[in-house]
């Protein structure tokens, strides 16, 4: 997707607020928090401790309005898009097929009712999501030039999990951000990636083809119910994924990757958890702020048991350092808690 001029100062201006909220505004805000906090207060108790906290309202309503302004202003990603509408329609359309299938299904209902991190519409409501979705990776987020680059980051992670995996399935997959980098480690592998968007699939096949990855293929579905053999699988992944389900999907989704893991397989998750309570009242907060209503839910789910009750094994739930020093005690810029969990299907 290209931008206009005005489009692009905007951008650049959101990229700027992001970088004070997360730089400037946080660490009051923090401090703010766990005073609120302190003596082990309940979430609702420390959320009345902090009414009337400038710092920590700032905080939350440029978090909110960064988000929202991104999408949709004047100079939005929305109205960006659609001032090229015909342009990026006509090549989504002409995406190849070859790595390809389309199937629309019907969109569960958590999934409809909510547009997910504010986006009008959500992801599956129109083929433009895709190049919306890609575009919004890449802004408002300071430093980063690359839709990729974490994921390139979680790719590495991957490795102290498998070694060689002959067949990936990475659920939830969008426009391919960690797929495709999947699929440039291991070459030898087939990669495929199940998402509900037309929009972002198609996208994703193009880039895939464009990188020459012929091992990998993307296919349209609900990531509840694979349709996939029982077995098949040597790794299933996804990014930023399950905090998105609410509970009875995260669950299914949980079964059926245990069902299509072939045994040996590695199960292997990045999200997000919190790990003190400072950490889960910015966590929870951002789930409200930013339209994901299933974040706090999924924060509190007790995963480890519930992965033993279905057989899982050797279950790990890790830190994940999304850029360098990031998880380190000095690290004062804001931060969501970035969390690898994995666990292994028993041989």
């Amino acid at each position: 997707m290209e931008y206009s001029p005005e489009g692009r100062a905007y951008q650049a201006f959101l990229v700027g607020a992001k970088a004070f909220l997360m730089d400037s505004l946080y660490p009051e805000a923090r401090d703010a928090v766990a005073d609120a906090c302190r003596g082990g207060k309940a979430k609702d108790e420390a959320a009345e401790a902090l009414r009337g906290n400038a710092q920590y309202a700032y905080f939350c309503w440029l978090e909110h309005y960064v988000q929202h302004f991104k999408y949709t202003a004047r100079f939005g990603l929305v109205a960006e898009a659609e001032q090229q509408r015909d342009r990026l329609v006509a090549v989504l359309q002409n995406s190849p097929t070859e790595k390809l299938a389309l199937s629309p299904a019907d969109v569960p209902e958590y999934y409809s009712v909510v547009d997910t991190h504010q986006h009008p519409g959500n992801l599956h409501r129109d083929i433009l999501a895709g190049p919306i979705y890609k575009a919004s990776a890449t802004t408002t987020q300071p430093g980063s030039t690359n839709a990729y680059g974490l994921h390139y980051r979680f790719t590495d992670v991957l490795e102290r999990y498998v070694d060689k995996p002959l067949r990936i399935l990475d659920l939830g997959c969008g426009f391919g951000k960690s797929a495709l980098p999947i699929a440039q480690k291991w070459r030898e592998a087939e990669v495929e990636g199940v998402d509900l968007s037309e929009g972002c699939l198609r996208l994703a096949a193009i880039e895939a083809s464009v990188e020459h990855l012929d091992n990998l293929a993307y296919r349209q579905g609900d990531v509840t119910d694979i349709g996939a053999p029982d077995q098949c699988y040597d790794l299933v992944t996804s990014t930023m994924l399950l905090h998105e389900l609410d509970s009875g999907a995260l669950e299914d989704v949980m079964k059926e990757a245990y069902r299509v893991l072939a045994p040996g397989g590695r199960l292997v998750q990045l999200d997000f958890r919190a790990r003190d309570p400072v950490e889960q009242f910015f966590l929870h907060g951002h789930g409200q702020r930013n339209n994901e209503p299933y974040m706090a839910a999924f924060d509190t789910f007790d995963f480890e048991h519930y992965l033993q009750s279905l057989g899982f094994s050797d279950i790990s739930i890790e830190p994940f350092e999304e850029q360098p020093g990031a998880t380190a005690p000095e690290f004062a810029k804001w931060r969501l808690p970035w969390t690898v969990i994995a666990a292994r299907k028993p041989a």
